[in-house]
C-alpha cells in the first residue's frame, strides 16, 4: 500500500466538499433562505395574486401572473410554525385568478353560458 495517496495528501478545488476519514459528518448543510427574503417572496406572491385576479375579472391575461403567484406561494412556504400567513393569500388569490381565466376559456369556447346573454 506505499503506493497509494492518503486522505490527507489529496488535494481538492476550492469549495469542493472532501470527507473527513476521521469524521462520521456529511456535507456542510445548506444555506437556507432568510426569513426577509421568504417574507418578500410571499408578498411578491400576493401582489401577483391580488393583480392577476383583478385582471382576471376583464379576461384570461391575469394567468400568468396568477400562476407566478402560486408558484411563488408555493416556494415562500416556511419550514417553520411561526411564519406569517402572508403566502396563504398569495396562494389563494393566485387559485382564483386561475379560475376565473379558465371561467373565461370556457365562456369563450361556449362550453358556459354567458349571464345576462
Amino acid at each position: 500500500m506505499a503506493d497509494q495517496l492518503s486522505w490527507e495528501s489529496a488535494a481538492a478545488a476550492p469549495g469542493v466538499w472532501v470527507p473527513d476519514v476521521n469524521s462520521v459528518d456529511g456535507p456542510p448543510p445548506r444555506a437556507s433562505r432568510s426569513p426577509r427574503s421568504m417574507f418578500a417572496l410571499a408578498m411578491t406572491s400576493l401582489a401577483c395574486g391580488a393583480l392577476g385576479l383583478v385582471v382576471g375579472i376583464f379576461g384570461v391575461w391575469g394567468a400568468p401572473l396568477s400562476l407566478a403567484a402560486v408558484g411563488m406561494a408555493l416556494g415562500a412556504r416556511p419550514r417553520r410554525r411561526r411564519a406569517p400567513m402572508v403566502w396563504v393569500f398569495g396562494l389563494v388569490t393566485g387559485m382564483a385568478g386561475i379560475g376565473m381565466s379558465l371561467l373565461w376559456l370556457l365562456i369563450a369556447a361556449g362550453v358556459v353560458a354567458m349571464p345576462g346573454g
